[in-house]
This record gives structure tokens, C-alpha cells and sequence, in this order.
């Protein structure tokens, strides 16, 4: 786990792993094993759920942002990037309580429009949303609901 979490912090390719943290091909199947489980899933959900304890979530105000990034390897959730002479790319949509704490994220080709991935990211929340109430009122379309 300590070289996963190295690999995903630098940003350098499986095979510069340090040796002291294990065989990159280990490392890497090791990965896609427990990516594939749902285990780094679980483990944002369990991280959300606690925080959510100890702070709250701000519920009240969300924020949607997206980002385009390159995709040489290709894969599922790629398109023409429209900002990169069409080359493959993909864009995420992130949702964020008000404090910028992420609480769902959607993957798509980067030539999806944001608005197209607005409902689908707000779906994509990795906690239950509380119910609605006159105590704690949330934003929708720039409306208050109750």
C-alpha cells in the first residue's frame, strides 16, 4: 500500500518505483487487484463517513468542477480532446462538499460537455445525502430547497 500511495503521490511510472518498496510488477498487479475489489473505493467512502463525523459535511453548498487531462493509453472513459488537436484525452467531474471535501467523481471522454456530466456526478456521491429540511436547507440550480 506504501507503493501505491507513493506511485499515485509523485506521479513517476511503475517501473521507477524505489526497489525498497517492492517489485514494480508486484505493486502494479497488486494495484489493479485491489482497484478492481473496490478497496480504494471503500477506503474514500470510509474516509468521507469518518470526517463527516468529525467535522460534518457542508451539505448546504456544493461545488462541481471538471478537468481535461491526456489519455495516450486510451481506455473506456476517452474522447477528441476538443482543447488538444483531438488527441485521445478524458475529462473528471468532481463534486466537493463547501470546504472542498470530494464526495463524487465522474469519468468521461474529454469531449462531453460539463453540463452533460452535472446530474451523473451528482448521482456519483460515495455517501447517502441527508433528507432535505428547514434546518438544513441545499442549493439546486442556485435555489434553496426545502
Amino acid at each position: 500500500m506504501n507503493a501505491i500511495f507513493y506511485k499515485l503521490r509523485t506521479g513517476i511510472h511503475w517501473n521507477a518505483l524505489p526497489k525498497s518498496l517492492g517489485a514494480s510488477s508486484t505493486v502494479h498487479d497488486r494495484f489493479q487487484e485491489w482497484q478492481n475489489a473496490g478497496v480504494f473505493k471503500q477506503m474514500w467512502q470510509t474516509g468521507v463517513i469518518k470526517y463527516d463525523e468529525v467535522k460534518g459535511i457542508e451539505w448546504e453548498w456544493q461545488i462541481i468542477d471538471a478537468c481535461i487531462t491526456k489519455s495516450p493509453l486510451g481506455g473506456e472513459a476517452t474522447g477528441p480532446n476538443p482543447v488538444d488537436r483531438a488527441k485521445s484525452g478524458t475529462k473528471r467531474s468532481l463534486l466537493t462538499d463547501g470546504r472542498g471535501v470530494p464526495l463524487g467523481l465522474v469519468v468521461a471522454g474529454s469531449n462531453r460537455h460539463d453540463m452533460k456530466l452535472t446530474e451523473s456526478t451528482l448521482e456519483s456521491t460515495i455517501v447517502e445525502r441527508p433528507p432535505v429540511t428547514e434546518e438544513a436547507p441545499q442549493e439546486k440550480n442556485g435555489q434553496t430547497q426545502l
